[in-house]
């Protein structure tokens, strides 16, 4: 199913972005497998049209044209009129929908033929052990601007165990303070920027995250929404990144204007599937995702996560993970054998980020492997948003989620630059983490530097021209040089009128002789 599951991604990927990423090109939906709906009769006594399918699966009305897109070449309306958001539409028409497509009715498999029944088709297998191996060469790109998410409306009932966890009184709110992203909030706030959260999924009901989440994926079930979180790290990380500040609260994200693009590839359990991890990246990927925060289920050292990695840092994404755990020396059977970057060799230089949690004081949150971090973020005592308050939290989760949203920053500040010099802005303008620091342990990011670094300094102007300022000064001068000569002038004319006895005295008209 993972296999397949992406396959239908990078078909209707495009129902996502404003353009499919270079190197995704849309398949022949007949022979594909992908997400679709076949309509009824009658839906609220009337026929049924992409408008109201689109606000049904996809949370508004307003995607509906990039349905309509998805099947503008095999779905005709009666009279031979062209297809639209509007055009009603015949019992039995099997209608494609994108990758985020959740709710009942929606399925999964080989389209069937119009009017055919609306079972599944027989033709999806339950599941599939193998996934597409990495692109075979780089396909450097950079991704439209992510559409503004949609209301996701109310998701669908879950079970009792995914209430999300309840505010406290009295969070922390230290590690906003220290990182002090809103200094730059004037020169960027993460706009058009989809940041993928690879973890338990984001409730979207969370009102400090309203309009900031899209319906994303569960790539466990490759069938439901990726907005609901039954454990709650999801969320928190998705509040780092890009929470909305309201008074009194402590929880604030990092660039509150960025996109969360939610995948959830742990429920209710305690750990999650290498090749579900993998097709979460690869959905990233194909989703536009321009930074992708892994969570704490995640083991990039894993071969199919590190081929999948290796894969999004060829596409030009910022990828950024919890640096490796120090197990002590590693023997032959646990060594990575995947293609892609270990995050237990030396620093990633094209784009991957190794991150390390500290406290307020600088000190390691757990132990990590030595040389094993780029970079340092709170990862102890964080304040999130909990419902309508906030609560603490401790993990390196929460540490790559503040990384993650100021990756955000950079990439809306300076779009041109590319997945390697984001992360090399991020470790060469890193400050020290505190008095209690280890010497030669990762320094602490710094998001007013590492935004700001290539810019002009934020509040002042931009310095003058200096052919100009030259100009200007040699007009001066000249206007002083002849000023002063002019009065040498002038003193001259008067001392000769001294010096000559027949000159006129001053106010004495001269008058003829013997008169």
């Amino acid at each position: 199913m993972r296999q397949l599951m992406y396959r239908a991604v990078a078909v209707t990927a495009v129902a996502s972005a404003t353009a499919l990423p270079c190197g995704v090109a849309a398949a022949d939906t007949h022979k594909e497998y992908v997400k679709y709906y076949v309509t009824v009769a009658t839906y609220h006594e009337a026929p049924e049209n992409i408008a109201e399918i689109a606000t049904r699966f996809l949370g508004s009305d307003a995607r509906g044209q990039s349905v309509v897109d998805l099947n503008a070449n095999r779905i005709h309306p009666q009279g031979g009129e062209a297809l639209t958001a509007a055009s009603p539409l015949a019992d039995g028409t099997a209608v494609v929908l994108p990758w985020d497509a959740a709710g009942s009715g929606v399925q999964y498999g080989l389209l069937p033929a119009q009017g055919q029944s609306r079972a599944p088709s027989p033709g999806a297998p339950a599941a599939a052990a193998a996934r597409p191996s990495a692109p075979a060469a780089p396909v450097p790109t950079t991704p439209a601007s992510p559409p503004a998410p949609a209301q996701p409306g109310p998701p669908p009932a879950v079970t009792a165990n995914c209430t999300p966890p309840p505010a406290v009184a009295g969070a922390s709110d230290w590690a906003q303070r220290r990182l002090a992203a809103d200094a730059v909030w004037s020169v960027s706030r993460g706009r058009d920027v989809l940041v993928a959260v690879v973890d338990s999924g984001v409730d979207s009901t969370t009102a400090a995250l309203a309009g900031h989440v899209m319906v994303g994926g569960n790539i466990t079930s490759g069938t439901e929404r990726g907005d609901i979180d039954c454990l709650g790290s999801g969320t928190a990380m998705a509040g780092l990144i890009a929470a909305s500040q309201t008074d009194g609260q402590p929880a604030g994200g990092v660039a509150p204007d960025a996109t969360v693009l939610p995948l959830r590839i742990v429920t209710t359990g305690s750990s999650a599937k290498p090749s579900d991890i993998a097709t979460a990246i690869e959905v990233a990927v194909s989703a536009g995702a321009r930074v992708i925060a892994l969570g704490g289920y995640v083991d990039p050292d894993d071969p199919a996560v590190a081929d999948a990695i290796a894969s999004a840092l060829r596409h030009d994404v910022v990828v950024v993970v919890s640096a490796p755990a120090d197990t002590g020396p590693a023997t032959p059977a646990s060594a990575p054998t995947g293609t892609g970057p270990s995050a237990s060799g030396p620093a990633a230089t094209d784009g991957l980020v190794r991150v390390a949690g500290v406290d307020e004081q600088g000190r390691p949150t757990a132990a990590y492997r030595p040389g094993g971090a780029d970079i340092a973020a709170p990862g102890s005592d964080v304040a999130v948003v909990a419902g309508s308050g906030a609560r603490s939290v401790t993990g390196t989760q929460y540490a790559v989620a503040l990384v993650a949203g100021t990756v955000a920053l950079i990439r809306s500040a300076q779009p041109g630059l590319t997945a390697p010099q984001v992360a090399g802005k991020i470790r060469d303008t890193a400050a020290p983490a505190g008095p209690g620091q280890d010497a030669g342990a990762p320094r602490l990011i710094n998001p007013r530097a590492a935004v700001t670094d290539g810019l002009p300094p934020v509040g002042r102007p931009k310095p003058a021209n200096p052919v100009w300022t030259l100009a200007v000064v040699g007009v001066v001068v000249l206007i002083l040089v002849v000023a002063v000569l002019l009065l040498i002038r002038l003193r001259r004319q008067a001392a000769a009128r001294d010096d000559d006895p027949l000159a006129e005295p001053a106010g004495e008209p001269l008058t003829p002789a013997g008169q």
